[in-house]
């Protein structure tokens, strides 16, 4: 058996995404809404696809008009769903694996004699295998003055698969003004380090990564054309950020 260990810094490899912070503000949602096909557009190039959307639910990104109910911040916008007021849904998928997702509750005023509400929610983080990785949740509120925002960040323990989707979820109960939570600045890591390679001269090959910093190890699937395996322990699950020191190891037979 010929057994092969490379280690590396993750530094050395590229290319390297960069941290993201979608704030929704670029698109112009003063004089109205922004949704369909011009909020999916921006989402697709920060590599994020909504899906599973409650029936008759929709997605939208609203400008606070100055922060009279919501005050969004650093800029003015702020995204919601809305459609059904007895609980709904929807789904945001990511590209690549993310180690955390974190987003803010913006910031909620009254701006009458009513109050301000906000509905109860749950933010639900899943691996590729579906399981819950993390929660955060707020009951039902209201108030006659400020609820103030509140960031959370959903971050496995370590060791667990990646983060690749966020279910989002939200009851109004037939009493809150919004039926989904009023979220703004999601931000994504530095995640998509292409951890791959190409095997030549092992015949059988099984490819382990580890990323020494984080702990976390991952099995990756091959793929064969001729002489060469190639393997890809990102697209396996493993997160890595810049930085990080990587384990490489390739167990087969030598063929010399």
């Amino acid at each position: 058996m010929k057994k092969l260990a490379i280690a590396a810094a993750i530094a050395m490899l590229s290319p390297l995404a960069h941290a993201a912070t979608v704030n929704f503000d670029t698109l112009k949602a003063a004089s109205a809404p922004v949704g369909g096909a011009t909020l999916a557009n921006y989402l697709a190039s920060y590599g994020i696809v909504i899906t599973n959307m409650t029936a008759g639910g929709t997605l939208y990104v609203y400008n606070d008009n100055g922060g009279t109910t919501v005050d969004a911040s650093p800029g003015p916008n702020y995204i919601t769903a809305g459609g059904n007021a007895d609980g709904m849904s929807y789904t945001i998928n990511f590209a690549g694996p993310q180690a955390y997702f974190e987003f803010t509750r913006a910031e909620l005023n009254s701006a009458t004699s009513s109050g301000v509400t906000h509905p109860e929610w749950t933010a639900t983080a899943l691996d590729a295998n579906g399981h819950t990785v993390a929660t955060a949740s707020e009951p039902l509120m209201a108030s006659f003055g400020t609820i103030p925002a509140k960031t959370y960040k959903l971050i496995g323990a370590k060791g667990s698969l990646p983060i690749v989707a966020v279910v989002i979820y939200g009851n109004a109960e037939d009493f809150a003004g919004f039926a989904t939570p009023v979220l703004e600045n999601w931000v994504l890591p530095s995640v998509a380090v292409p951890v791959a390679g190409t095997v030549e001269g092992v015949s059988g090959p099984s490819v382990t990564c580890q990323d020494l910093t984080t702990g976390q190890t991952v099995t990756s699937g091959l793929s064969t054309t001729g002489n060469f395996t190639t393997f890809n322990c990102y697209e396996a699950g493993l997160t890595s950020n810049k930085g990080d020191s990587i384990s490489i190891t390739i167990t087969g037979t030598g063929s010399d």
